[in-house]
């Protein structure tokens, strides 16, 4: 699991609220792909301290190596020319709505190989595909106890190989970086949080907040941190 910044829990038998986005240190669970994972995630957010405040949606690039995105397109080649027949399931709304057990959802937002033209979109993009996933647009009522909702987008640069390379990636690069993109969500904060939380617009008692990360696999750099609080983060993580 990942930490992200809430305060101390209350009583041992407090489930997570709305207010979680509002506390000082918090402990994350990062959404699982594969059936055992799920399976300890759902145990985790299960628990009766309500340790685990809120689930963070990746936002993966196809591969973070160049011999991964080799294989993805060796893989792509040999399934060249056959389609998908997978479907996805519904609820009765039309809308795949997966139980978190009240916990809130963070929403991670990659920059990748995107341009700084293109985040404004991006982000409307990925605040969407959220809500509708997990039915966090306020259909269901006020924001009461137990109920699930998109409180934050999680701003990173992004996992692609390509990124590496001089001329595209890092503060001198053609591509966006975290900051840049932490800029563009706080000049639109209102109308993603609007989105988010299904509002006509955010009030000063809504908590929709953009967080940053600090690596904590790299050695520590002040500098790097400030540079991205300063372009609109509210909180700092350190991913799993």
């Amino acid at each position: 699991p990942g930490k992200a910044p809430a305060q101390p829990q209350g009583s041992a038998a407090d489930r997570p609220t709305t207010t979680t986005m509002q506390q000082r240190w918090a402990f994350t669970v990062e959404k699982a792909s594969s059936g055992a994972a799920r399976a300890l995630e759902a145990e985790l957010l299960r628990r009766k301290d309500a340790r685990f405040k809120a689930v963070v949606q990746p936002d993966l690039p196809a591969a973070n190596t160049w011999q991964g995105l080799l294989q993805k397109g060796l893989q792509g080649s040999k399934a060249g020319g056959t389609r998908s027949t997978s479907t996805s399931t519904s609820t009765s709304g039309g809308k795949r709505r997966e139980d978190l057990c009240g916990a809130d959802v963070v929403q991670t937002v990659g920059v990748n190989l995107r341009t700084r033209r293109e985040l404004g979109s991006y982000l409307h993009q990925k605040v969407t595909e959220c809500r509708d996933r997990y039915g966090c647009d306020g259909e269901d009522g006020d924001d009461d106890e137990g109920t699930t909702r998109m409180r934050a987008l999680l701003c990173v640069s992004g996992g692609h190989p390509a990124r590496r390379l001089p001329f595209l990636g890092g503060r001198a690069g053609i591509l966006a970086d975290s900051a840049d993109l932490l800029r563009e969500a706080s000049r639109c904060r209102d109308t993603l949080g609007s989105l988010a939380l299904g509002r006509e617009s955010l009030s000063p008692g809504d908590p929709f907040e953009l967080w940053c990360v600090e690596n904590p696999l790299q050695a520590f750099d002040g500098g790097r941190l400030a540079r991205k609080l300063e372009a609109g983060g509210t909180k700092g993580g350190t991913p799993p």
